[in-house]
C-alpha cells in the first residue's frame, strides 16, 4: 500500500512543477521570426484544443506536428524520433484564441512540495501508530 502511495506522490511531484501559461505574444502578432517553444497548446475560437510539437509560423498559419492526445511532456527518446511520420496540422492565426506553453510555475511547485511533504509525514505517523514497538 505504501509503495503505491509513494509512486502516486512521485507522479504528483513531477507533474506539479509546470503549468500551461498563455504566451506573451498573441497569435495575430506572430511572424516567422518568432521562436516558439517545442510544444504548444492552442485554444481555438470554436473551443477546440490542439497540441502541436515543433510549431512554426508559415504565412498566415501556425503549422506543427499534431499531438493526438494531451501529453504534457515529450518522451525521453527525443523529438526527432517522436515526430517522425506523424501528421502535421496548420491552423489559421485568426482561428487561434490563445497560445500556451508549458512552463515552470513556482506557486504550483511550492504547493505540491508542501502537500507532498505533508502526505509523507501523515503516512509516517499512520505507519508508526500501527507498528507495535
Amino acid at each position: 500500500m505504501q509503495g503505491v502511495l509513494a509512486v502516486l506522490l512521485i507522479a504528483l511531484l513531477i507533474s506539479g512543477c509546470s503549468t500551461w501559461q498563455v504566451t506573451k505574444v498573441p497569435a495575430s502578432a506572430l511572424t516567422p521570426a518568432h521562436k516558439l517553444p517545442n510544444r504548444i497548446r492552442l485554444e481555438l475560437r470554436d473551443g477546440k484544443v490542439l497540441y502541436l510539437d515543433e510549431p512554426r509560423v508559415d504565412g498566415d498559419s501556425l503549422r506543427g506536428v499534431l499531438v493526438p492526445q494531451p501529453v504534457e511532456h515529450k518522451p525521453a527518446f527525443g523529438s526527432k524520433a517522436y515526430i517522425a511520420g506523424r501528421p502535421t496540422r496548420a491552423v489559421a492565426l485568426g482561428d487561434i484564441a490563445t497560445i500556451e506553453s508549458n512552463r515552470f510555475s513556482a506557486p504550483v511547485t511550492l504547493v505540491t512540495v508542501i502537500g507532498g511533504a505533508g502526505l509523507i509525514f501523515a503516512l509516517f505517523v499512520v505507519s508508526a501508530s500501527n507498528h507495535e514497538w
